[in-house]
C-alpha cells in the first residue's frame, strides 16, 4: 500500500479538446487524462479517466485504474472502476457516481 511517509511520484498528463462550434450547436468538451503513482517500495498505481461535456450543464466521466504492491508488503493488486454524472442547475448541483473496487 502507499504510505504517506514514502516518496511517491505523480504523473498527469491532461488533454483537452474544444472543437469549433456551429451556429446552432453547443461546443462538444472532453478531457482524457493519464496518471501513474510510484513510491521507494515498488508499489505503483496507473490509472485513465475520460470526462465529456454532454450539454453546458452536464458531464459524464469515467475512469479505470490498475495499482499492486510487491509480495514482501502486501501482495495485493486492485482494479477500479467508475462512471460519473455532473449536473448543474444554475448555482446548484450535483453529481451521482457508481465505483467497482476489489481484488484481482
Amino acid at each position: 500500500m502507499f504510505c504517506s511517509s514514502l516518496a511517491r511520484v505523480l504523473l498527469m498528463v491532461t488533454l483537452c479538446s474544444v472543437p469549433a462550434a456551429h451556429a446552432q450547436e453547443p461546443a462538444k468538451v472532453w478531457l482524457l487524462s493519464l496518471g501513474a503513482q510510484l513510491d521507494d517500495d515498488g508499489s505503483a498505481g496507473y490509472g485513465v479517466g475520460v470526462d465529456v461535456g454532454v450539454t453546458e450543464n452536464t458531464w459524464l466521466s469515467f475512469y479505470g485504474g490498475l495499482s499492486h504492491s510487491p509480495d514482501e508488503l502486501a501482495d495485493v493488486t486492485t482494479q477500479t472502476l467508475v462512471a460519473g454524472l455532473d449536473q448543474q442547475f444554475g448555482p446548484v448541483g450535483f453529481t451521482l457516481g457508481l465505483e467497482s473496487w476489489g481484488e484481482r
